[in-house]
C-alpha cells in the first residue's frame, strides 16, 4: 500500500507552472462499498503534469465545473489545450485496483484562465 502521509504541493507537481494543461472534466461521484452512488461531491479535472512526461493526474474540486468537457474537446482538437489554475492544491499518492501507485489531487477551487489556451 502506498504511503498516503506524503502530501505534495502544486509545485511539487507542476515545477514552475501556476496552470496546467487541462484534458477532462466529469462529475465527482461519492462511492459507498465500492459502488456509485447518486451523492455528486464536486468535479474532477484531469490535468497532464509537466514533471512527469504529461502523465494525467486527477484533481477532485468540490464546486460546479468551470469548463465544460466540450471546450475541451473544441481546443484538444487544435492541439491547444485550457489552463487551469487550483487553489488550495495538495496531492497524495494511492493504490490502484491493479496495485499500482498513483498520484490524486484535491484543490479548494479551480480557476479557469480566460486567456489560456496554450499551444
Amino acid at each position: 500500500m502506498a504511503n498516503t502521509s506524503i502530501t505534495l504541493t502544486l509545485e511539487q507537481v507542476a515545477g514552475q507552472l501556476r496552470a496546467l494543461p487541462t484534458v477532462e472534466v466529469r462529475p465527482w461521484y461519492q462511492y459507498v462499498d465500492g459502488k456509485r452512488t447518486d451523492n455528486r461531491l464536486g468535479t474532477v479535472y484531469v490535468v497532464l503534469q509537466p514533471l512527469e512526461q504529461l502523465k494525467r493526474l486527477s484533481v477532485k474540486v468540490a464546486d460546479s465545473p468551470v469548463v465544460s468537457q466540450q471546450q475541451l474537446d473544441d481546443l484538444n482538437k487544435e492541439l491547444q489545450f485550457q489552463l487551469l489554475k487550483f487553489e488550495g492544491f495538495s496531492a497524495r499518492f494511492y493504490t490502484d485496483r491493479n496495485g499500482e501507485i498513483q498520484l490524486s489531487g484535491r484543490a479548494e477551487k479551480a480557476i479557469l484562465l480566460k486567456d489560456g489556451a496554450a499551444k
